[in-house]
This record gives structure tokens, sequence and C-alpha cells, in this order.
């Protein structure tokens, strides 16, 4: 259903088609400047404010567009020298309403941020760019302006850039789960280290750990290539790793047993080695473990601990191995008992 042209069209004119180099702007992105100032003028009322949340509910693209109104705005005070002839014209007069009356005021700057848009390509690529860190210990769930939603677990990193064509995520650390809304006009990739997981509406886990990359598909497919040319089609519930340079992608496995058990505030062992405890640990806790004795590495542990509580497993795992504890300035040591 399209959504109806508002009120303010009769209070002051839109910028013409021809106002922005013969560049056909879309009537989304019209709308999205007009709200944009709108909004900002002043505090909007209960029925401009359910009018706004009716426009943005009629089509995905208003809502993609408003987001990259707001990108752009963002962006006014770095373009002010980059262009600082017609487009500044316009913000100059934009961001300083004391100097004209309020009606022209809003018509130029809705023209401010629909030529910035044009010059700098922001209103069509920028949508929702940007870092996301999480620190040790802490989970940040995001939703994207395409409506994918994005789980990023404990010491994680990721940089986001969805652009008309493309949605191209950068895991530069950590570990993230991907809900991916179906767009196949735009194929969603995950970027990390040597390789890179592409996939259309489906749902799958990428880690980066220090041996390499993991993906992990739970829905849907997911194709796998790594800077060697090898390439992987997983289906729901198959696995594979690849080495960091991306120079070698392994045969398709299943699952394993907990591998996104994280998503439920949970980590699970199944007969883990203690060096992968360890390093489980130590992605969720400030205070590290380290392993004194290599004779320790090999011991083997099962079970599911909280996240919440993970910080109790050093006390408790002399009771499930033979290890004892010992308390430096480093963090604490795992040692063999005498």
């Amino acid at each position: 259903m399209a959504s109806e042209p508002f009120i303010w069209n009769k209070i002051y004119p839109m910028p013409r088609d021809d106002d922005f180099n013969g560049q056909e702007l879309p009537l989304a992105r019209r709308q999205a400047a007009e709200w944009f100032v709108r909004l900002r003028d002043k505090p909007p009322t209960k029925e401009a404010r359910c009018a706004f949340e009716r426009w943005l509910a009629a089509d995905p693209r208003n809502r993609e567009e408003y987001q990259a109104i707001q990108g752009v705005w963002q962006e006014l005070d770095g373009l002010r020298e980059t262009f600082p002839v017609e487009g500044m014209a316009y913000a100059a007069a934009a961001r300083d309403p004391g100097e004209r009356g309020t009606t022209r005021w809003k018509a130029v700057a809705v023209a401010a941020v629909l030529v910035l848009s044009v010059l700098t390509g922001l209103g069509v690529f920028l949508y929702d760019p940007g870092s996301y860190q999480t620190a040790k210990g802490e989970q940040q769930t995001l939703r994207l302006a395409d409506q994918s939603v994005v789980h990023l677990n404990s010491d994680s990193a990721l940089r986001v850039e969805l652009t008309s064509e493309r949605r191209t995520l950068h895991l530069q650390k950590g570990e993230a789960y991907f809900e991916v809304a179906p767009d196949p006009a735009r194929p969603f990739v995950v970027i990390a280290a040597g390789g890179a997981a592409r996939a259309v509406g489906t749902r799958f886990g990428v880690y980066r750990h220090q041996a390499g990359v993991r993906v992990s598909v739970v829905d849907g497919r997911v194709e796998v290539a790594v800077g060697g040319g090898d390439k992987q089609l997983l289906n729901a519930g198959e696995t594979v790793t690849y080495s960091d340079d991306g120079g070698m992608l392994s045969p398709i496995g299943n699952n394993d047993v907990g591998v996104l058990d994280w998503l439920d505030g949970r980590v699970h062992f199944e007969a883990a080695p203690l060096t992968e405890v360890v390093a489980q640990f130590n992605r969720y806790q400030e205070a590290p473990l380290h392993i004194a004795d290599p004779r320790l590495n090999n011991l083997k542990l099962s079970g599911t601990f909280r996240i919440a509580n993970l910080h109790t497993l050093p006390q408790l795992l002399p009771r499930m191995l033979p290890v004892s504890l010992e308390q430096t300035e480093e963090g604490v040591l795992l040692i063999r008992p005498d």
C-alpha cells in the first residue's frame, strides 16, 4: 500500500528533480527528508508521531531512506569542506533557521539533505554504517536497516556496510550469529579473515578463533569461499572451518553440540580438552586462566555452564579435574597438584 503524501507539501514547496542535476529522486527519499525536518523542527504531536510510524510501516524502503537521511545529516559537518559551494549553501541555511523564515528554512533543510544525498551518494548507500564492539562478558543484538538481526558474542568486533547493491559485514574478531532478512537482489556476505560466507535469507554463525574461522549453518544455505578459490555450499546443520589466511577449507561436517548455546547464555563442553575450556573462559572473563603445566592440556571436561556464572569455573575445576589453582598478578594458574 503506497503511503499518502503528508500535509507539509501544502506548507512549503518540495525541491524539484531538476534541482539535482537531472537525477530523479525516489518518492520515499523525498518523504524521508520531509519527515526528518518535521520531527527535528519541533517536538511532534501524538498524531504526527502516529502518522510517522504508519509511514515507516507502509514500505520497508521508507525506513531505509529515513535512516539514510539521518546518516547524511550526521555527515554534514564533515562534508562542509568537501562540498563548499552549492551543497553547503543549502546546508548553511538549514543549520541556521533563525536567519530566515520558518517556512523557508524547512524547504531549504529538505533540499540540504537531498542535495547531500546526491552529491555524496549517502542517501543511496549509507544505511547502517559503522563498527560495533562488545567487551568481555558483554553481548549485543543489532537490528540492521534491512531488518536482518546480528547477535554479537563476548569480545567481538563487527563492521557493517549496507548498500543498495550488497550487504557486507566484516567480522574483525570474535563471534556473531546472523538472522538474514531475504533480499535476493542484495547478497549478504560476512567476511572473516581470509574467507567469506554468502547467504540469502538464512541463519548462521561465524566464529573467528585462534586456529581460524568456523561457519555453522542453522537454517537455509550458505556458500563459504576462501582466498584460494575453494568453495563449499552448506545446508542447515552443517559446518566448515578454514585457516585464518584463507588457504585451507575443511570438508563439510555436522554442527557440534552446543555450538550456539551462547545465544541462550550458556557455554557447553563435550569432552573438551582443557586448552579449549581455558580459551572459552578467557573470552568471557577479564581475569584470565593460564595452564602452567603442558601435561594438563588434554584433560577432558564435559558440562554446561551459565555465562553469567562462568567466573566461578576456576574454583570448580579442582573438584572435576586433577588440577590446583595458584593466584598470580597475571591471573589464575592451573598447576598439577602436589
